[in-house]
This record gives structure tokens, sequence and C-alpha cells, in this order.
């Protein structure tokens, strides 16, 4: 057995590998469309796909060892892997911000309301599961789980998070009247208080990336100036370096307090940002994965749960295969039919 995962994950890993690499090349001159929509997508793409690896080793039998790849990657990464999430969806909300002058006003229809009705939805088929499953839920449970706070087998944390933070824009941006850094402080200054009230609550997966949501309002306000610094010569090297040893030093220490914790997070964003700035990725099926993250989140356990509940787990392989192909079926169909039609 110890074999077969080992094989199993490993081959897993080489392909997510190749995908990332499938095609991506090297700018040695900086790459100007580091922030676009298909390159942060396909950045998000590469994540999910480690979301999902994630999840899936929650509900097999792998075995714990640390030579193991699978295992050794997945401890460390972590949260990690999510901070792109809101890191990008800061960004994107920023430059609406910017672009669109009456787009704070339509925050709530087109953003906060739109994306609890997507998350109810996808809730809804969760709950009928485990009606057929007999998988045991409160009352209190269920409602809770409408707003994120509670789960019913789906992931919780996320949604409840980028909700708050959709809302905190909302709100901050009504205070200031539009003025973008006033806004942005009084945004920034919400999640920080989200922050110190959510941990008595909750575990620290609810807040210790959300910080990152802030940090792509800001970056969005600062791009221009950054990328005149180092975008097109040798700074860039200089701020690579330097965000990848202070990273590495959060890393080492995180656990001390929850400022350098939160620095930790910050900075790999930041290492991976300028990251992209070099490396150009090129990938169909990164780019799909990025188009259709919202469905492949909060769907993905669906399949996982199947697989434990009918006992299919013993084969890893088969599993994977299985979750793998429910998963895409379960986010295509999402899409056509649930956020392609979905109009608020």
């Amino acid at each position: 057995r110890k074999g077969v995962d080992l094989y199993d994950m490993t081959i897993v890993l080489i392909t997510v590998f190749f995908l990332i690499l499938w095609r991506s090349r090297i700018c040695n001159n900086g790459y100007d469309g580091y922030m676009s929509r298909e390159q942060t997508q396909m950045i998000n793409g590469i994540f999910i796909i480690l979301v999902f690896l994630r999840h899936f080793n929650q509900y097999v039998q792998l075995n714990a060892v640390i030579e193991v790849p699978f295992l050794y990657l997945n401890k460390i990464f972590g949260q990690l892997i999510v901070t792109t999430f809101m890191f990008y969806s800061g960004y994107g909300v920023m430059t609406s911000i910017m672009k669109e002058h009456n787009y704070v006003n339509r925050m709530p229809r087109r953003r906060i309301f739109k994306t609890m009705l997507l998350f109810d939805i996808a809730i809804c088929l969760y709950v009928v599961m485990n009606l057929c499953l007999n998988i045991e839920m409160t009352w209190k449970q269920i409602i809770l789980s409408f707003v994120g706070w509670e789960g019913v087998g789906n992931s919780t944390w996320y949604i409840l998070a980028i909700l708050m933070m959709y809302s905190f824009t909302y709100v901050g941006f009504r205070i200031s009247r539009n003025d973008l850094i006033k806004g942005l402080l009084i945004t920034t200054f919400f999640i920080a208080g989200y922050i110190l009230v959510i941990r008595k609550f909750k575990d620290s997966q609810y807040y210790n990336t959300v910080l990152c949501y802030a940090f792509g309002l800001w970056y969005a306000i600062a791009k221009k100036k950054i990328d005149s610094k180092i975008l097109y010569n040798n700074n860039w090297w200089i701020a690579w370096g330097g965000a990848a040893i202070a990273f590495a030093i959060c890393a080492y220490c995180r656990d001390v307090n929850l400022i350098l914790n939160q620095f930790y997070y910050l900075l790999f964003v930041l290492v991976i940002v300028l990251l992209s700035m070099r490396v150009k990725l090129d990938s169909f099926t990164l780019l799909w994965c990025g188009q259709n993250l919202l469905g492949l989140y909060i769907l993905q356990r669906i399949p996982m749960i199947l697989c434990k509940e009918w006992k299919l787990t013993s084969n890893i392989y088969l599993s994977l295969f299985a979750c793998i192909i429910v998963t895409i079926v379960l986010a295509v169909a999402f899409r056509k039919y649930v956020i392609g039609k979905v109009r608020i």
C-alpha cells in the first residue's frame, strides 16, 4: 500500500508541474501583462489544483511519511495555496472601482449578493446529498451554512471571508465618498478588526489570509509606480530576492506572534506576484481551472464525500480519477446552469 500511495501521488504532482511549465516562458525583460485577467486566472488555476489535492487528502488514507512528496508539499504549503485567491480578488475589485465611477454602489448586487446566492445554491446540493446519504445535520448547522459560519460538508471559511471583504470594501468606500486612499484606509482598518474579532470564535483559516485581499486593493493603486521601479530593470532581482529571504525568515518564526504570521502570507503573495513579472504562463488547463474557480472550489468536496461514503477510497488512484471527473462535470454544469443564469 505504501508503494501505491507514493507512486500515485507522485504522478499527480509531476502532472501538476507539467501543466505549470507547459508552454510557459521566461521574460528576461519583464512581462507587462503579469496582472492581466488571463495570467492571474492561470496562477489561480495552479492553486485550485493544489487545493483540490489538499482536500482529497482529507478523505483518503495516505502513508504519513515525510518522504512522500505529496504529503511533504501539502504540509509546506498549507493555507498559502489560497492567498492568491484573496489577493487577486482585492486587486480586481480595486481596478473596477478606479475604472467605474458607480462601481461601489453596485457592489452589494454584483459582488456580495451574487456571490452569496451562488454559494447558497451549492449549499442546497450538499444538503440534498447529505439527506440522501443519511448524513446527520442540525437545523442550526444548515441555516448557518448559508453564510459560511458552519458547514454541511462543504468548505466554509473562504466564502465567509470573501463576503466580509466585499462588505468592508463597500462600507469603506461609501464612507470615504470615493476618496480612494481614505477608502483603502477604512477598508484595511475594518479587515484588521475582523481578524482580531474572528480569531476569538473561529480557527485560523478564517482570518490568516484576509490581509492578502487588502494587499490586492493597495497593489492596484500602486501598480504603475511599482512597475516603473522594478518591472523592466535589474531592480526586480533585488525585490524578488529580498521578498524571498523575508518570506523564509517569516516562515521560520511565523508562530511567534500574529504580526509575523500575517507577513508570512503577505510575503508569499509578493513572491508569486514578482515571479509572475518574469514568467508568462500559457496553459489552457490552468486557464480553464482559473475561469471556473468558484465552481471547482465549492463543489469539489461532493465527489470526495461520495467516494468516502460508498467505500471507494481504498483505491487511491481510482478515487482520485473519479473525483476529478465528477468535479469537472459539476463545475461545467454550475457555470452553465447557475452562474450563467443568475442575473442580479
